[in-house]
């Protein structure tokens, strides 16, 4: 995390959501290309990488919520502990859900 609080979000080299997040002309995704363009090191080569480096604090991680709930169940069973959660997709993009570490459980998945 940097000294301002802000999460880095990370994206699947070769997904979708690179392509989207990059070829955007405006809103919200165009800002988020300008820091990928700016942070190249926040491109991940696959889903496991995102999954522990959000399940880490260090990170925001996107992905299919079918994914995200199976992996947190997995996660949880291997662990013990509750480190990530589904956050809110960011409306009208197409990204299912924000995957972001936790200090915490709250029972809500």
């Amino acid at each position: 995390m940097n000294l301002r609080g802000i999460l880095p979000y990370l994206v699947v080299t070769d997904g979708l959501g690179r392509e989207m997040i990059l070829s955007a002309t405006s809103g919200p995704l165009k800002k988020m290309g300008d820091v990928f363009r700016r942070h190249p090191e926040y491109f991940i080569p696959d889903q496991e990488t995102g999954f522990q480096k959000a399940a880490s604090g260090c990170c925001a991680y996107t992905d299919l919520v079918n994914f995200l709930k199976f992996r947190i169940g997995k996660d949880f069973q291997e662990t013990g502990k509750c480190r990530v959660h589904i956050g809110n997709p960011i409306r009208g993009y197409g990204f299912s859900g924000l995957f972001l570490g936790r200090r915490a459980c709250t029972g809500i998945h």
